[in-house]
């Protein structure tokens, strides 16, 4: 027999638009804004004062920490780690006069990122599976499957397998993690 769904739990002080749609066992806590349209999968978790703009979709499992921002047209996959007070920023040009025109445009989160405390990804990046951004990175370009990224710009700086381990990389050899014994 399947398991009944969890309605989503939301704290009363948060704002969520009636037309976005939330999953089952989705917990959103005080204060957060999650405006129309948006998506949220189930099992995710989205911290305190975090903004979840309109259209954005967001995959299974994924934690959004404390005042994150994600803005439109960003996508997440499943088992996305957005730790406090990230940005994703989606206009390179911002100016008081015009708004960026986001029609057929989006950029993604690949299943399994990690992104740390006080980042910032640019518009028009997309993150790679399992890649980890390091606190306070500012992203401006693609990643690379398991990359580890630190820095303004951030820049490749070694490879973590999904279990957390770093690994690296010899020219002609496998890649293997020493703690799990993924091959890469």
């Amino acid at each position: 027999m399947a398991e009944a769904a969890t309605p989503p739990v939301i704290h009363p002080t948060a704002v969520v638009d009636p037309d976005a749609r939330l999953g089952s066992g989705t917990v959103v806590w005080s204060h957060v804004c999650i405006a129309a349209g948006a998506v949220l999968g189930s099992d995710c978790k989205v911290g305190h004062g975090a903004y979840v703009d309109r259209g954005v979709q967001i995959g299974h499992r994924c934690w959004i920490h404390n005042h994150a921002c994600i803005y439109r047209p960003v996508s997440l996959g499943d088992d996305v780690f957005v730790g406090p007070h990230v940005v994703f920023v989606n206009d390179p040009d911002p100016t008081f006069a015009h708004t960026r025109d986001l029609s057929g445009t989006s950029w993604h989160v690949s299943q399994g990122a990690t992104i740390g405390a006080n980042a910032t990804i640019m518009s028009d990046v997309n993150l790679a599976p399992y890649c980890f951004i390091a606190a306070g990175a500012v992203v401006t370009a693609d990643t690379v499957p398991y990359g580890l990224y630190v820095g303004v710009p951030a820049r490749l700086k070694g490879y973590r397998c999904a279990c957390g381990q770093r690994y690296s990389l010899t020219p002609g050899l496998p890649a293997r993690c020493a703690q799990c014994n993924r091959a890469f």
